[in-house]
Order: structure tokens, then C-alpha cells, then sequence
């Protein structure tokens, strides 16, 4: 069980205050928020790394997969799943781990060094760690990648609101492993911007606009 009562945090802003939160011993529970709003750091205190005296978590171990998926950047694939073995008290079982690379289609290679990887392999791979490592309660931050699960959906263009400000709009691009797009933004944007967007990118793979109307109707134009 997962347990936070009346508890506030302040960082250079209130996240949140007089809380309350309960999660049963068993399920799966999503957090979804807008940028900004404290889903990582409430997600570091209840892995217990903030502090805060009114959590509980009895949870006899606790796997935590950050939203880069950062791991010792210097050892290999097959030395990252050594190294979480005696943390968490397992067998070596290279069966299983040949079992989650295919069932979560990680291409890399155990030999190949962990860093080298692209980041939508590396969070396949930490979701394949969080598995392997058996713990009966496994916090993933943004554990997948837009970038690996977009091109097989019927999506064209992805809408996100801008970090400077208003709306962007980005191509999906046909396969997770390269970078043609199904459908580039119109050629003729690039010369001259339409009064609706405040800019589109030369390769015409993103575009950005100061408000949500005005994006979509971009996006609608561009799929004519």
C-alpha cells in the first residue's frame, strides 16, 4: 500500500498542498498532468526519494525508472541486468531477459553499450529492467516514447503545447527508427508563413502557432 495524508511540498512554487493520496497493494495506476505540475516529483516521493514524513510505502522493494531512463552510462546492456540482480535479490535468468527483448522488441544487442542507445530503446529497456527485477512495486516515469508507438496508429500529426507558449505541431514519421515522415508540413510554409502560424520549420516536420485554434487549423489544412 501507497499512502500520503495532508502533506505539501514547495519548491520554488507550491505543488501541492494538503494532499491526500491512497493506492491499494495491487493494480496498475496511471498519473497524467499537464507540464510542469508535479507528476515527477510526486512520483520520487512516493520511490521514497524525497522525503516527506506523512508517506507510507511498504513495498518490500521499489524499482524507479526515471524519465530518461539514466543508467551507469558506461556499462553494457547485460551488465546493467547484472547489476540489479544482488539489489533485488534474483537469479541471473538469461531466459527471461531473451524472453522481454523480444516481447518489447529491443534490437540493441546485450553486448552493446547502454548509452549508445536511442532513448526510445533505452526506456524499452529500463521497462524491461522494472520486469526482470521482480520488485513488487515498480514506479515508471513517461516509460514510453512517442516516438516507438505513433507510427504503427493512424496519427499524421502530433498537437503539445509549445514551452514557448502556444501550441506546436510535429509529423509522425512511418517507422520508429527513421525520420521520414508520413506527411511533411506544405512546402509553400516554409517561404511564406500563412497569418494562422507563427512558424514552420525548414524541413517541415514542425510548426507552431500562439493558440489551439489556430494549430488545428493548420494541422486540417496541412492534411488537405
Amino acid at each position: 500500500m501507497i499512502e500520503l495524508l495532508n502533506f505539501t511540498y514547495k519548491t520554488n512554487k507550491v505543488l501541492f498542498e494538503g494532499a491526500n493520496f491512497k493506492a491499494p497493494s495491487i493494480g496498475i495506476i496511471g498519473i497524467a498532468g499537464e507540464s510542469g505540475c508535479g507528476k515527477t516529483t510526486f512520483l520520487k516521493i512516493i520511490s521514497k526519494q524525497i522525503h516527506v514524513n506523512s508517506m507510507v510505502n511498504d513495498a518490500a522493494s521499489i524499482f524507479y525508472g526515471n524519465q530518461d531512463a539514466l543508467l551507469k552510462r558506461d556499462l553494457t546492456i547485460a551488465q546493467q541486468f547484472e547489476l540489479i540482480e544482488p539489489i533485488y535479490n534474483r537469479e541471473h535468468d538469461q531466459n527471461t531477459i531473451d524472453e522481454l527483448f523480444n516481447s518489447l522488441n529491443i534490437k540493441a544487442s546485450l553486448s552493446q553499450k547502454y548509452d549508445s542507445c536511442s532513448l526510445g530503446e533505452k526506456k524499452r529497456i529500463m521497462i524491461a529492467l522494472s520486469v526482470y527485477s521482480n520488485s513488487p512495486c515498480i514506479i515508471l516515469d513517461e516509460p514510453l516514447f512517442y516516438k516507438d508507438y505513433l507510427p504503427s496508429t493512424d496519427a499524421i500529426y502530433v498537437i503539445y503545447p509549445s514551452n514557448r507558449g502556444g501550441y506546436a505541431a510535429q509529423g509522425v514519421t512511418k517507422t520508429s527508427d527513421t525520420n521520414e515522415l508520413k506527411k511533411d508540413f506544405p512546402k509553400e510554409w516554409v517561404s511564406k508563413l500563412p497569418p494562422y502560424l507563427r512558424f514552420c520549420h525548414s524541413s517541415r516536420f514542425l510548426i507552431a502557432a500562439d493558440n489551439f485554434d489556430d494549430i488545428m487549423h493548420a494541422v486540417r489544412e496541412a492534411l488537405k
